[in-house]
């Protein structure tokens, strides 16, 4: 999971069981696995997947390899779902339920959630549970009581997150107390059995798990806001896609196969819209399923998906791998689920304020660094100009000492004005030993002059060097600029073909799986309506057998009535006809059930349909892509000539010439697949024209079979009308006991509503003063909170006449950059802090007036939350008066 948002997709593929092995020679594997890929056994189909599992590997490392960062983002906050995918009896239950052999996802699940929370005891959770399924497109609630059970409804929040209506959340502190949960939700689920799996689960099964976390109050601690993080950890059970000649599903059973196959077809389409265009239109609303995992599909969750195959099937085993495939491409935006109250956010805000409290301060600390770091340099320059006046005095000794022609004539002029004769010999000492530093001082003055002479040339010669190395620096780059361009525009158009390949490829597999799922649609819809069918005429003879039982026991009534019978032989005719009204009513009911069939077919026929025409929308966008891509090969011929005629002048690269020739034979094959996709969209047409005369004939089968049951039933009625006559003489006798017995109950229950309607009403009264005194308790509250909205105002003037004093440094910085450029980077950097800080505290000022405005509106709720209150104590006081004069009267 190295992309945070990418949905996880593994594929688990399942060992030989039982039923495989007891056939022996006769089981054949289409597939294998290896490392990470499944192919079939001819190795022309190759999927790759994040993780592939053997059938050697067990849950467990299942579990360790792709659920684990699921449940540990679950208890960080993150929402997280699993669910399980595949054919019927590929292994979906057991890997999600295990057996009492290997435990399956969801007991390890739970048992990891709990051992995470006692590894962070800074926080206190809570934790709810709820299990739903979805049978035949309803759903309902598996932890209520069969007597309570109804059918639920799907509503949505202010945040427009689904959410499902009267669904039990138990609220858990131990995993045993959540795995009794569990079992109760087994015990009440569906299961079946059919040819392919003895055990198969008839329904979607959604197990969900609710964490809620905080920090533990600590008044030490500082940091802690008060904020709750809520997560939802979805553990899905998707029930098997079948096929109902396989399977050999009949009736009820066949009706649940319909209501699979048909949710498990829009989690595919809808799954295969979120890869192709995430941001278009993407109806969710048209299943159950979809719907309640809306959040899951593209949405705020991380989702591992896990496709159980099995190696001896070869269609069903396709498919999984290609719904796989495509679920791939599919990306969520998982976020932290945090709520945040209105302490929360004064926490919170009093938290930022005292960073940027320690900020400013910092800033302070930095602007008295940078004065001392200006003394310091000003120390420096007054150093560097007293060594600069040492080094000028010492130059200008050296040249007083040089000899030079004016210099010489002003000592001869001293020697002629001397006329006396100097005899003291300390004085030509000292003459001859200044003579000999005269001499060396002039010596060192030339070999200095001459230093510096050969140095400037040298350094003249080098800076000509270094200009030319410059100059054919720059040529050089320009000319790896150029090439480097031309590599990459032919790299781009070497990549951009690549990629229309790419997807050329991608739109046939689409289209050829489009294809295979039509006609085994078709070929279910046909095999559907042929059972219809034989169901029907089933039905039928029933009725006619029925309906010859009724003529020979009313042929029996009237002898019996003619001969005089005693009453006793009357009463076991009427009993035969209450076996037959219970066997008319099961026929009832069966045509009912097939009328519901006959719907579902209908549904599905017109579905088929509108896929026709997308699948026609398709191949006119496919044969416009195919006029779009010649035309753009033409130009790829064309700038290839041209990339040529650069090639040839580039003689340097040599690789060039033979990167055109390919692409030259890259071009005409792709001239040879546009030549086949033409031929394959013509044989795409055709099928089409093909399922739209077959959908024809089913609609035309289809309203037959209506017509025969508007047959079907007109006879039914006659019969109960029959029947009617002969029950009225059993009914009249009845009547009168059950009148009377019906209102002494009605007395019953009326004197047992008026005791309860006391009962609540009390209770009522009670609830009423609980409401007041919290009602009480919050206005206090919120006057505190008004409270301190006051101080974070006081607190905004103090930052803000700071800040005033921040802009007068700034001035004073500006001066100084002046005098030191060497600095400027760093007071640049001070100043973008300071611009951050200030717009910080724009958007606190924003939050102070979004905090007025709530403020306001908890003041304007109280009022109204008076003014309910007020309503209803008079409420109940007036119906409390109503009640005592109705037990006044009692």
């Amino acid at each position: 999971m190295a992309d945070e948002g990418a949905v996880t997709v593994c594929v688990r593929v399942r060992p030989l069981i039982a039923r495989e092995n007891a056939s022996g020679d006769k089981v054949s594997l289409h597939w294998r696995s290896e490392n990470n890929t499944v192919s079939d056994v001819s190795g022309t189909k190759i999927f790759s997947y994040d993780r592939v599992f053997h059938s050697s590997d067990n849950t467990q490392q299942l579990y360790d390899g792709v659920a684990v960062p699921i449940i540990q983002s679950a208890v960080r906050g993150y929402n997280g779902t699993i669910f399980a995918y595949g054919q019927t009896a590929s292994g979906k239950t057991y890997t999600m339920m295990g057996n009492e052999d290997s435990v399956g996802i969801i007991p390890k699940a739970i048992q990891h959630v709990f051992k995470i929370i006692c590894e962070i005891p800074d926080r206190e959770f809570l934790l709810r549970v709820s299990y739903m399924e979805i049978y035949n497109e309803t759903i309902t609630d598996l932890l209520c009581d069969n007597r309570k059970k109804k059918p639920l409804g799907i509503r949505e929040d202010v945040n427009r997150n689904t959410y499902v209506e009267d669904l039990i959340e138990e609220v858990v502190v131990a995993p045993e107390q959540v795995m009794e949960w569990i079992r109760k939700g087994e015990r009440n689920r569906h299961y079946g059995e059919t040819k392919m799996n003895e055990h198969s689960s008839r329904s979607h099964t959604i197990f969900r798990m609710i964490i809620e976390s905080r920090e533990r109050s600590d008044p030490a601690n500082a940091n802690c806001d008060g904020a709750v993080m809520v997560s939802h950890l979805n553990l899905v059970d998707l029930a098997g896609s079948e096929r109902a000649s396989q399977t050999g599903s009949e009736g009820v059973r066949l009706k649940e196969g319909c209501n699979i196959n048909r949710s498990l077809f829009i989690l595919g389409q809808v799954i295969k819209k979120l890869c192709d265009d995430p941001s278009g239109f993407i109806n969710y609303r048209d299943s159950k399923l979809t719907r309640i995992l809306q959040n899951s599909l593209g949405g705020n969750a991380k989702t591992v998906i896990i496709c159980t195959i099995t190696p001896v099937s070869f269609d069903e085993t396709l498919s999984t791998l290609q719904f796989a495939n495509t679920a791939k491409g599919m990306k969520n935006t998982p976020k932290v689920n945090e709520v945040l109250d209105d302490d929360a956010l004064l926490k919170r805000y009093r938290k930022e304020i005292l960073d940027l409290k320690k900020q400013l301060e910092e800033v302070s600390s930095k602007t008295q660094i940078h004065a001392m770091e200006k003394d310091q340099l000003a120390q420096l320059l007054e150093e560097k100009n007293s060594l600069q006046k040492v080094q000028e005095d010492r130059i200008r000794n050296l040249t007083e000492m040089l000899v030079t022609s004016a210099s010489f004539a002003s000592r001869q002029n001293v020697k002629v004005k001397r006329r006396r004769r100097v005899t003291w010999a300390p004085g030509k000492i000292n003459q001859a030993n200044t003579q000999k530093d005269f001499e060396e001082s002039v010596q060192l003055c030339e070999a200095l002059a001459l230093e510096k002479d050969i140095v400037v040339n040298e350094v003249n010669i080098l800076q000509a060097n270094f200009d030319n190395l410059v100059l054919e620096n720059e040529q050089l780059k320009l000319e790896i600029n150029e090439l480097k361009e031309r590599l990459k525009e032919k790299e781009e158009i070497d990549e951009f073909e690549a990629l229309e390949k790419q997807t050329q490829k991608d739109h046939e597999i689409q289209l050829m799986h489009e294809i295979t799922s039509l006609k085994s649609l078709v070929s279910n819809a046909e095999v559907y309506n042929e059972e219809l069918e034989a169901e029907i005429n089933s039905k039928l003879e029933q009725l006619k057998e029925k309906e010859n039982k009724i003529k020979l026991l009313q042929n029996r009534v009237e002898e019996l009535q003619k001969a005089g019978v005693e009453k006793k032989e009357t009463s076991f005719v009427l009993g035969d006809c209450d076996k037959l009204t219970e066997e008319i009513q099961q026929l009832n009911k069966s045509l009912l059930d097939s009328e519901t069939i006959a719907l579902d077919a209908k549904k599905e026929s017109a579905f088929l349909r509108s896929e026709n025409l997308e699948l026609k929308e398709k191949m006119a966008k496919l044969e416009k892509k195919a006029a779009d891509l010649k035309g753009e090969l033409e130009n790829a011929l064309k700038e290839n000539a041209l990339l040529q005629k650069q090639v040839n002048e580039l003689s340097e690269f040599q690789s060039l010439p033979n990167t055109v020739e390919m692409q030259k034979k890259e071009i005409l094959e792709t001239c040879e697949e546009l030549r086949l996709l033409k031929l394959e969209n013509e044989k795409l047409l055709s099928e089409v024209a093909d399922n739209e005369m077959r959908l024809k004939h089913m609609s035309e089968e289809i309203e037959k079979s209506k017509d025969s049951l508007t047959d079907l039933q007109l006879k039914y009625t006659k019969s109960d009308g029959e029947y009617a006559v002969l029950k009225q003489l059993h009914e009249e006798i009845e009547q009168k006991y059950i009148a009377a017995s019906e209102i002494n109950e009605q007395m019953k229950l009326q004197i047992e509503c008026l005791s309860k309607e006391a009962q609540e009403s009390k209770t009522i009264l009670d609830e009423v003063k609980l409401e007041l005194s919290s009602k009480m308790k919050e206005l206090e509250e919120k006057e505190a909170e008004q409270k301190q909205l006051i101080e974070l105002r006081e607190n905004l003037v103090r930052t803000q006449q700071k800040l005033n004093e921040l802009e007068q440094l700034k001035e004073e910085e500006k001066i100084s950059e002046v005098r030191i450029e060497a600095k400027d980077l760093e007071i640049q950097a001070v100043l973008q802090q300071l611009t951050e800080c200030q717009e910080e505290i724009k958007t606190l000022t924003q939050e102070r007036d979004d905090l007025k405005q709530k403020g306001e509106f908890l003041q304007a709720e109280t009022e109204q939350l008076r003014e309910d209150i007020k309503d209803t104590v008079s409420m109940v006081g007036e119906r409390l008066v109503n009640y005592i004069k109705i037990f006044r009267r009692i």
